[in-house]
């Protein structure tokens, strides 16, 4: 039985919220969450599954770091600790960074996890 079948409903709701928010909800195929076994799916096409994560993590970093660029140029124009548009840009900025270091490392690990 394959695993769409046996696991219809996490399935669907992994779908909806890949189409729907975004592609990283996808990542819980593999996650092994908990050890459940609706998150250990063992793919038929893995290389194609894994190529196309790739080409969507380059495409996220390539996002982040264009949302660094455009946090630096607003803080440049700002005056520091000015107002509350300054901490939020500073927190994306933070936050960017954080994401694509991690998602360095799951390219990294990415053949490990699959």
């Amino acid at each position: 039985m394959s695993h769409a079948k046996k696991h219809a409903c996490l399935s669907w709701t992994v779908a909806i919220l890949t189409f729907m928010c975004t592609f990283k909800c996808n990542k819980s195929y593999y996650s092994s969450f908990y050890s459940f076994g609706a998150f250990k799916t063992k793919f038929d096409l893995f290389k194609y599954y894994r190529k196309s994560m790739t080409c969507f993590c380059i495409v996220s970093i390539v996002l982040d770091a264009l949302i660094i660029c455009v946090c630096v140029a607003g803080l440049i124009t700002m005056e520091a600790f000015s107002n509350m548009l300054w901490i939020t840009t500073v927190e994306v900025a933070i936050l960017s960074v954080f994401l694509i270091i991690l998602g360095c490392i799951e390219l990294y690990e990415l053949k490990n996890y699959l």
